[in-house]
């Protein structure tokens, strides 16, 4: 059994977990991958409310030690997709290579990275284009304009890792956009079902 995994990418606040969230009616048999990045910072959160003197490890502070951590976790929430036919990620390790630009974290990280994202044979891109508002959350604390530079980062990404196997989705109504990716996500199994 082949697996298909569609990745919902996005720059910050570009409602990718919203639209993640939606999906999950449309097509229950798959398997739902939550982002991996939000997982490790609340974490990291956590630990800090129960000791305030530990130092979280977030990607706005420390994006060198971040990097290790969220990679395995995306790793590990993965592995537990194993023998799903249909995977949708909230966010992939293809993320991680325009956050390692942007931070200039170095080319060792770019092409360990890669490897790992090219393994995992993602087959399918939708890219959210940013919301016309932007709010800072206890996990999101980026400017709106860092924000911005990493959807641009992000998209480029993508586009040169997916080729034609990407769509970007504006930033229209909530109901609009889920159907739009609902739509797109429903014609690549089509044709993917086709070609085999």
């Amino acid at each position: 059994m082949a697996q298909t995994k569609l990745v919902l990418t996005g720059g910050p606040h570009s409602g990718k977990t919203t639209l993640f969230n939606q999906l999950k009616e449309a097509f229950p048999e798959a398997h739902f991958v939550p982002e991996p990045a939000e997982s490790v910072i609340l974490r990291e959160l956590d630990k800090q409310a129960i000791d305030p003197d530990y130092t979280p490890i977030l990607p706005t502070t420390d994006y060198p030690s971040f990097l290790p951590i969220v990679v395995d976790e995306s790793l590990r929430l993965e592995a537990l997709a194993a023998g799903s036919e249909l995977v949708i990620c909230d966010r992939s390790l293809v993320d991680n290579l325009a956050f390692i630009a942007i931070n200039a974290a170095g080319d060792l990280a770019t092409r360990h990275v890669s490897r790992l994202a090219a393994a995992a044979r993602y087959s399918f891109a939708l890219f959210l284009e940013q919301l016309p508002t932007y709010a800072n959350t206890p996990v999101r604390r980026e400017s709106r304009e860092f924000a911005a530079r990493i959807a641009l980062a992000t998209h480029s990404v993508y586009a040169n890792c997916f080729a034609g196997n990407m769509a970007d989705l504006p930033a229209v109504g909530l109901e609009a956009r889920a159907e739009l990716a609902r739509q797109k996500i429903e014609g690549f199994l089509a044709a993917t079902q086709k070609a085999s």
